[in-house]
């Protein structure tokens, strides 16, 4: 296992700064220098090497999707959304592995800004630019959203949501697979209810790939995902889930889907779904 390492920091106003930078064909330019950069006071920080590791990693696996390195921020064509999809699957394979670092470290919203604007600004461009599908005019202009760039909202931001869903899903990794971006949204972005428990994110997201495959085509994904987190937002007001186990666990999570399935199509109550 590797060490974990202190990464550098990107403070608020700099990375603001460097927001007004992007626009459809440009943005920063991609950096390794870390002599002006901030660090916490205690532990081994990132090296040159590592964070050069890093960056080559992610560009090739950006590469496979159709990112040209040489092209930078001008990418043509542009990545389909099946490309764009692969490679966040691909990066949440091997991104809390590349960048190890304490739970404390990859809660600061510094370091994340760090990634996206300064060692990966051309890739997190690349992801966003063409998965937005707008004509963004730069920072203030339609779409660079800024969760994305700066660590704002570490459960959207493009690469703290990766180190944390890892986090999330770390009881079963290969549970990730399959779902969309919209999909792992709403249930790990809840960082203040769902997202907090990997034991009930594993199961839930066992039992919701169960009734996918049983009403396929009768209800929407998206939807009945949506749905069944709302109603879990809900009890989880009152209700205390640490101190449930897996077997109450699994039997809540059926309930809620069984009466978001009831909710969104009434017909369905003939056939309950069992897991």
């Amino acid at each position: 296992m590797k060490r974990n390492l202190n990464w550098p920091r990107l403070d608020l106003s700099s990375a603001e700064n460097l927001m007004l930078e992007l626009s459809d064909t440009s943005g920063p330019a991609p950096s390794f220098d870390l002599s002006k950069m901030a660090f916490t006071g205690v532990g081994d920080r990132v090296q040159q090497r590592d964070i050069e590791d890093v960056r080559n990693a992610i560009v090739e696996l950006a590469e496979k999707r159709g990112f040209v390195l040489r092209h930078g921020f001008q990418q043509d064509p542009p990545a389909s959304q099946d490309d764009l999809l692969q490679f966040d699957s691909d990066v949440f394979q091997v991104f809390h592995d590349l960048t190890p670092m304490t739970w404390s470290e990859a809660g600061s919203k510094e370091i994340w800004s760090w990634f996206s604007l300064v060692l990966l600004p051309d890739v997190t461009h690349w992801r966003w630019r063409f998965g937005s599908g707008s004509k963004s005019k730069g920072y203030r202009g339609i779409d660079w959203t800024p969760e994305r760039w700066i660590g704002q909202d570490l459960t959207r931001h493009s690469w703290a949501r990766h180190w944390w869903r890892t986090v999330q899903f770390k009881n079963d990794p290969r549970l990730a697979e399959g779902l969309r971006e919209g999909e792992f949204n709403q249930i790990t972005e809840r960082s203040a209810s769902i997202g907090t428990n990997p034991d009930l994110i594993v199961i839930l997201t066992e039992e919701l790939k169960s009734a996918f495959d049983e009403y396929r085509g009768d209800v929407p994904a998206r939807d009945l995902i949506r749905d069944v987190a709302a109603r879990f937002t809900r009890e989880m007001s009152y209700l205390d889930d640490t101190l449930f186990d897996d077997s109450v666990l699994r039997a809540w999570s059926r309930r809620l889907i069984n009466d978001s399935i009831a909710a969104y199509d009434p017909d369905s109550g003939a056939r309950e779904f069992e897991g």
